[in-house]
């Protein structure tokens, strides 16, 4: 017996075939921000869930090179930071800054200064 019939085995997906330029992640794909929006509404309550969900996708998008996207939810992820405190639980202000920071330097391709200012509201505590 020399093994499973040919049927059995699902095919191999080859590198550059069908479905390979649709990846959520991949520069240009049309649904990757409106997975960010679907976060935000549905970590609306959750914050803290909600900063570490940018700061990853933000991460993420950084080892790409996709680097405007990853300062967008970087910076983001700065604001809300910044609007929930030192209390609640997820990464540093430092930290995000640093994170972006790095991401900046990338894209540039040198240092360069880092202007804070919230391109949105900030809530009340």
């Amino acid at each position: 017996m020399r093994g499973a019939s040919a049927g059995s085995c699902p095919p191999v997906r080859r590198a550059g075939g069908p479905g390979r330029g649709d990846h959520p992640l991949r520069e240009g794909a049309a649904d990757r921000r409106p997975g960010v929006e679907r976060a935000r509404t549905e970590l609306a309550d959750e914050p803290a869930v909600l900063l570490e969900v940018l700061t990853e996708l933000g991460k993420i998008h950084a080892n790409l090179s996709q680097y405007e996207t990853a300062e967008a939810l970087l910076r983001e992820a700065v604001v809300l930071r910044a609007a929930l405190g030192d209390e609640t639980p997820g990464p540093s202000l430092p930290t995000l800054l640093e994170e972006l920071g790095s991401v900046l330097i990338e894209r540039d391709g040198r240092s360069r200064t880092i202007e804070f200012r919230p391109t949105t509201e900030v809530p009340a505590r």
